[in-house]
């Protein structure tokens, strides 16, 4: 090769890398965004065949679709109060339907009392910013359970349908002993969340077993929560003494990419056994889909759907097998249920 020269290579453009640059960041978004959409068409497919679901010894897998008040009826009464708790048993009683459920949230007040608020301020369901002592942005655990007792709870409701002393905050214990001691149903379900996070949220959990047992509703209830910390301290000390929990955010996550692959939850260390999960809330993931619910009862995993207010979507959900349906309406839910039980 002597005596030969080698073609000298052109110099790439400055115009070149920045097109190349631009094309790349927009080529990975438009690739993502491909795949997340594909993900959620994927629940239109399904897994599983009826007959290749076993039975389940999972309490919470049921062959008739539960009713659940969620924040024990937030569109019927004050939410998460007595007034609430009332109206339920009230609507069972006089209309002859059947609450199957009742959801609502829990946090520790500064003198380690269990009471019922779902937000982390006081601030929309009460009158927090006129009472002395609380102002904007005050919190259940900087305030005792006495002092908390003075705050009006219904400044979220419209309606004028409840008697004031029975929508003041409320203590675990006094729905318990309303539900079960007073009115008598023993048989009465759960879904309790605890909002707390770190160290309260942990208290917090070691005083809901505490009540849990003394009132003997152990196998009644549904613990959740979305605090990792606090889902992996229920695994560590409360499993193997029979608490059943939901599963947490990421773990819905992770099923729902298993459920698209098709994956063996067998093969998997599954801590959850409920499923409580939105079903169209999330652009990239449909979770109200029939094949979804299959799948998870493949796998003995029970599925319990909130908060589902609109009547065609509760009657979707019944018909395709959802176990528990969490709703602000339960006086219409139960009449949906009614129907169809009816027209079966």
């Amino acid at each position: 090769y002597r005596g030969k020269t080698m073609k000298e290579k052109k110099p790439i453009s400055a115009k070149r890398i920045v097109l190349s640059v631009v094309a790349v960041i927009v080529a990975i978004p438009l690739l993502a965004m491909t795949f997340m959409f594909a993900l959620r068409g994927f629940a239109n497919i399904p897994r599983v065949k009826e007959s290749e679901i076993p039975a389940s010894d999972n309490a919470y897998i049921v062959s008739e679709t539960l009713m659940s008040a969620h924040r024990a009826g937030r569109k019927t009464a004050p939410e998460n109060t007595m007034a609430a708790f009332s109206k339920c048993i009230n609507i069972m009683e006089t209309e002859g339907y059947v609450i199957d459920i009742l959801e609502f949230d829990l946090q520790l007040t500064k003198d380690e009392r269990l009471v019922l608020l779902h937000d982390d301020t006081l601030d929309r369901t009460s009158n927090c910013e006129e009472v002395e002592g609380f102002g904007k942005d005050s919190k259940v655990i900087d305030h005792t359970l006495e002092e908390l007792k003075t705050l009006e709870m219904w400044h979220d409701y419209d309606g004028t349908d409840f008697e004031e002393s029975e929508a003041r905050i409320c203590t675990l214990e006094e729905v318990f002993d309303y539900v079960i001691t007073e009115k008598g149903y023993v048989d009465m379900r759960y879904i309790i969340e605890i909002k707390d996070s770190g160290a309260v949220g942990e208290k917090a959990m070691d005083k809901l077993y505490e009540i849990m047992v003394n009132y003997d509703v152990l196998d009644k209830v549904i613990v959740g929560t979305f605090q990792k910390n606090v889902t992996a301290y229920i695994d560590k000390e409360y499993a193997s003494r029979g608490v059943t929990r939901s599963a947490s955010i990421m773990e819905v996550v992770e099923f729902y990419f298993a459920f698209c692959f098709n994956a063996d939850l067998a093969k998997k260390n599954v801590g959850y056994s409920v499923l409580q999960i939105p079903t169209d809330a999330y652009i990239f993931v449909d979770l109200g889909k029939k094949s979804v619910i299959d799948y998870a009862h493949k796998y003995g995993i029970a599925v319990q759907f909130w908060t589902i207010n609109d009547p065609e979507e509760i009657e979707q959900l019944i018909r395709d097998g959802a176990d528990a349906i969490m709703t602000d309406y339960p006086d219409t839910a139960c009449a949906i249920a009614e129907k169809l039980k009816n027209n079966a």
